[in-house]
């Protein structure tokens, strides 16, 4: 779906999110059952990595971005950035 480079994504996701990522990234990705775990899924895609990320931030309550770490870190910014604004 989004355009540019693309590299391979992994993340933690909420079931309720299954429908929209096929709606968004197509069939071409990889679901794996988290065992023990019937509410998450882990998904790995091939996306551009800002394009992910603007999805992921707009699921910040439905999405764990694991990597890349490069990914991974700056959604750790973001989150630690808006948690001040909030004064979390």
């Amino acid at each position: 779906m989004f355009r540019g480079t693309h590299d391979e994504i992994e993340a933690i996701c909420c079931t309720c999110l299954l429908d929209a990522i096929f709606d968004i990234f197509g069939r071409n990705v990889t679901i794996e059952k988290i065992s023990n775990d019937n509410k998450h899924f882990k998904l790995i895609v091939d996306s551009n990595p800002m394009g992910f990320k603007m999805w992921a931030m707009r699921n910040i309550d439905l999405v764990e971005i694991k990597r890349p770490e490069v990914l991974r870190k700056e959604m750790q910014e973001i989150v630690k950035e808006a948690g001040k604004k909030y004064g979390v």
